[in-house]
């Protein structure tokens, strides 16, 4: 009986921690107003026209079982902002992307049109703490996915996990 007793909750135990499980989540994860979730340094773009040059971008996934906001904020070097933009009402599993001028790799939902941008970084915000995010520098005009990732620092991370 014991036996039953701990594989029944265990079953139990795993079926709660499964993805399914977590992406069909309470929204528990949520904040009182849009909190930084990620911290991106390296953003560069050239300046060039879109869908030319060099552009970066973060893409983000909602996991939170919730509707929610996420917002994305480009700051230069010399932390003057170079583009700020939000995007609300973003469905679970709804995926968004961001890009400081619009490529032809992705399909971008915003684009913080920033014009020159050295030694950048980006703010990601959320509503909810099961956001996820990526981010990446790339050739703005090719449809390869020329380029490379860029490093996140997470911040405000969802509860029971580690990035």
């Amino acid at each position: 009986m014991k036996g039953f007793a701990f594989g029944a909750v265990a079953a139990a135990a795993i079926a709660l921690a499964s993805p399914a499980a977590m992406a069909a989540g309470s929204g528990t994860a949520a904040f009182p107003a849009s909190t930084t979730i990620y911290i991106v340094t390296g953003v560069r773009d050239d300046g060039g026209a879109d869908e030319t040059g060099v552009a970066s971008s973060v893409t983000c996934t909602n996991v939170s079982g919730v509707t929610v906001d996420i917002r994305v904020a480009a700051f230069e070097f010399n932390g003057t902002k170079k583009g700020d933009e939000t995007i609300t009402s973003v469905p679970n599993a709804g995926v968004r992307t961001f890009s400081t001028n619009f490529t032809n790799i992705y399909t971008e939902n915003k684009s913080l049109e920033t014009g020159i941008l050295h030694q950048g970084v980006f703010n990601v915000e959320a509503t909810n703490a099961s956001v996820f995010c990526s981010a990446t520098v790339e050739d703005a005009g090719s449809t390869s996915p020329y380029g490379f990732a860029l490093h996140m620092v997470r911040v405000n991370p969802a509860l029971g996990t580690e990035e």
